[in-house]
Protein backbone atom coordinates (compact mmCIF):
# COMPACT_ATOMS: atom_id res chain seq x y z
CA UNK A 1 0.00 0.00 0.00
CA UNK A 2 1.31 3.44 -0.90
CA UNK A 3 0.14 6.11 1.52
CA UNK A 4 1.16 9.72 1.04
CA UNK A 5 -0.04 13.09 2.28
CA UNK A 6 -2.16 14.12 5.24
CA UNK A 7 -3.62 10.63 5.66
CA UNK A 8 -0.22 9.03 6.30
CA UNK A 9 0.87 11.93 8.51
CA UNK A 10 -2.35 11.69 10.53
CA UNK A 11 -2.07 7.92 11.02
CA UNK A 12 1.66 8.17 11.64
CA UNK A 13 1.16 10.78 14.35
CA UNK A 14 -1.53 8.65 15.99
CA UNK A 15 0.67 5.55 15.90
CA UNK A 16 3.69 7.45 17.19
CA UNK A 17 1.64 8.90 20.04
CA UNK A 18 0.27 5.46 20.94
CA UNK A 19 3.75 3.95 20.77
CA UNK A 20 5.14 6.73 22.97
CA UNK A 21 2.39 6.07 25.51
CA UNK A 22 3.26 2.37 25.54
CA UNK A 23 6.98 3.01 25.93
CA UNK A 24 6.56 5.75 28.53
CA UNK A 25 6.36 4.43 32.11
Amino acid sequence: ACMHGSTWKGDGAKLLRALADVLSP
